[in-house]
């Protein structure tokens, strides 16, 4: 080749190289195959054209600064984005728009001088790496790896709405190894102070976080307008301390992602009230229930706390209980309210008697703890010479209705008094029906069981009949309900074998982790040895393992949020997420059998009955008395609806 010919193809080289490095490229998702790595969905800001073939390429750095602005569908589509992005010399920036990563998949900047900016936006992603990292606006960012991202990446959160969710990498342990590469405002995290650094499941999650912050904005008119006020968190506003004169006038709310707020008509906390979640997504209710709409005179904001279903009581000495920790347990209680949730473990106290919460010093005392979100009420008070039913006449149904009353005045969450086996369809069934017409609420039924039934029955003492016995009487107890439940204390019988032990977990384990009602369950180590964690040389045992080894769903699922009822439903005159107003507290009465996924619904009415998702879109309607089979329908909560019959919710798994 001659002189010059080598000048002409160095310059066209040169120009070409000039070309590539100083392009912007912006998505416009023309393909609609939401493929990133095809050219088609991207145009050249310069030229108003789709860039040349081999500028966006799987496992090819890319030197074209990249804007996702506003895209209408997700980047990546249903699996994600098959490759790594790798950039070279250039920046990307998501804007409004959600991008997600293919499993194991994840987002290389290939130097901290390029940056990524999230404003806005969701990015799911399994890594990052060499990353200079702004989170801003309304952001969430979901990182799987268990090293989210490596050293060379800082991360700077410019926003009180931006989150990052951590799967895989524990919060005591973020807090050493990669949260000090997290700044906000360039500012060091401080838990509990400037940050929340929280439980996530099995990883944590990460915000900013202060006193001043206000989660919960209430207005006076219906559809978040007219005159507001912004709540902040942890204290309790009451009457006239409701802010901007909104005592007995609020009809809306917005709460943000990573909160929970309780709404109370008396200054105390007692009468019609409900408990309102915003896990992942913030919360929009555009009416209030009529119970509740222009009648709110309490308050109470506090931090969600994103617990699994797996958990454990506290029994005998410390060490047992710090051994537990061994098995993954992600909540504990321990009978009582001396303890504090740690930034790896939710801790639910309980008022375990009659007088434990009975006075406002008492009560502080729970009120003032960091972390907590749920309160156990008492514990076997239907047992007249034992626990705390044997004090202060607690087991009468009038007496445990009027002493739960102090639960509501701590603005938490509440389970209802645990009962003896069986009790919870009997005793707590007579103090339910004392409690609905004082507007005292109960947010989840507690349950305990041995099958003592069975065993004083000389009942089939394999594992299996007695499994199928379990699981009778909590779909029971769920059935009349229709509320979520917490088993508290279960084990296969202290008089049968660890090998029955064993065989009932290996049983109970995956079907309490797959029914969507039940919300948290803690194994009860039998008394005698049979069925403990440890053995005699503080080892795990088998049954120990079996609890360990059992992976642990979220107890309250994104898809779940805000559709469990309380026990006052029937007095809200709401249907969740469908605005009907009901009169009537009839109520609709149906079988489902998630085996075939068949449901009947059994009404003295010929009409239809309709059935309806989240959204408030009819998506069937039922015959009455006929076999419906359901298995079309995904996972979820729907709501079955008859005109002048109070709307029951069901549960599709």
């Amino acid at each position: 080749m001659n002189t010059q010919n080598k000048t002409l193809l160095i310059s066209f080289q040169l120009i070409f190289s000039f070309s590539l490095f100083s392009q912007n490229l912006v998505w416009t998702g023309s393909a609609n195959d939401g493929a990133f790595f095809n050219e088609s969905n991207w145009k050249n800001t310069a030229t108003n054209t789709a860039p040349i073939v081999g500028t966006i390429d799987p496992g090819v750095v890319i030197n074209a600064n990249l804007l996702i602005d506003n895209a209408t569908a997700v980047v990546g589509g249903t699996t994600g984005i098959l490759s790594d992005i790798l950039m070279g010399t250039a920046s990307l920036t998501i804007r409004k728009s959600t991008l997600k990563m293919a499993v194991d998949k994840g987002i290389n900047l290939g130097s901290t001088s390029n940056i990524l900016t999230i404003d806005s936006a969701v990015v799911t992603a399994d890594f990052l790496k060499n990353a200079n990292v702004t989170l801003a606006g309304d952001s969430k960012m979901y990182l799987y790896n268990a090293d989210p991202f490596d050293a060379a990446t800082n991360i700077n959160i410019t926003s009180n709405d931006a989150w990052i969710f951590v799967a895989n990498l524990n919060a005591a342990t973020a807090l050493t190894s990669h949260i000090p590469r997290i700044r906000l405002n360039g500012n060091v995290l401080i838990d509990l102070t400037n940050a929340r650094i929280s439980q996530y499941y099995y990883g944590c999650a990460i915000a900013a976080y202060g006193s001043a912050q206000s989660p919960l904005r209430v207005f006076d008119t219906p559809n978040l307008s007219g005159t507001f006020a912004d709540i902040t968190v942890q204290t309790i506003k009451s009457g006239s301390a409701i802010p901007a004169s909104l005592n007995n006038k609020i009809a809306s709310f917005k709460l943000k992602k990573g909160y929970m707020a309780t709404f109370a008509v008396n200054d105390d906390g007692t009468g019609m009230s409900k408990v309102y979640i915003a896990s992942e997504s913030d919360l929009v209710v555009n009416a209030l229930p009529s119970a509740l709409s222009g009648k709110v005179s309490f308050i109470r904001v506090l931090p969600w706390i994103w617990a699994n279903k797996k958990g454990f009581g506290k029994q005998n000495a410390d060490a047992d209980f710090y051994s537990k920790l061994n098995t993954n347990g992600l909540w504990f209680y321990d009978w009582g309210m001396g303890r504090n949730a740690t930034i790896n473990f939710d801790y639910a106290p309980m008022s375990w008697g009659k007088t434990s919460i009975d006075t406002p010093t008492k009560r502080n005392t729970l009120i003032n703890k960091a972390r907590i979100t749920h309160v156990l009420s008492f514990n076997e008070a239907d047992d007249c010479t034992g626990q705390s039913g044997q004090y202060g006449q607690l087991c009468v149904e009038d007496t445990a209705a009027l002493w739960h009353k102090h639960a509501m005045k701590t603005g938490l969450r509440i389970v209802s008094p645990s009962c003896r086996e069986n009790e919870e369809l009997d005793w707590l069934k007579i103090v339910n029906n004392k409690m609905i017409p004082e507007g005292t609420r109960m947010d989840v039924i507690g349950m305990h069981w041995y099958d003592w039934g069975g065993y004083s029955s000389g009942a089939a003492a394999d594992a299996t009949s007695i499994f199928n016995r379990f699981k009778s009487r909590v779909t029971a107890c769920y059935n009349y309900y229709k509320m979520p439940i917490w088993i508290t204390e279960f084990n296969a019988n202290k008089n049968r074998s660890r090998a029955v032990q064993d065989a009932f977990l290996l049983l109970a384990l995956p079907w309490l982790e797959s029914t969507p009602y039940v919300e948290r369950y803690a194994y009860f180590q039998p008394d005698g040895g049979n069925g403990s964690f440890l053995d005699s040389n503080g080892n795990l045992t088998t049954t120990g393992n079996i609890y360990l080894n059992q992976v642990s769903r979220p107890s309250v699922p994104e898809n779940f949020v805000n559709g469990y009822v309380n026990n006052l439903q029937s007095r809200m005159n709401e249907i969740t997420s469908l605005n009907n107003v009901v009169s009537d507290i009839k109520r609709l009465q149906y079988k489902y059998n998630p085996a075939n996924k068949q449901l009947v619904i059994n009404t003295v009415s010929t009409d239809s009955v309709n059935l309806y998702n989240m959204h408030g879109v009819c998506l069937k309607q039922i015959k009455p008395s006929v076999h419906t089979e359901l298995s079309d329908l995904p996972t979820g909560i729907y709501f079955l609806a008859l005109q002048g019959i109070m709307p029951e919710k069901i549960y599709v798994y």
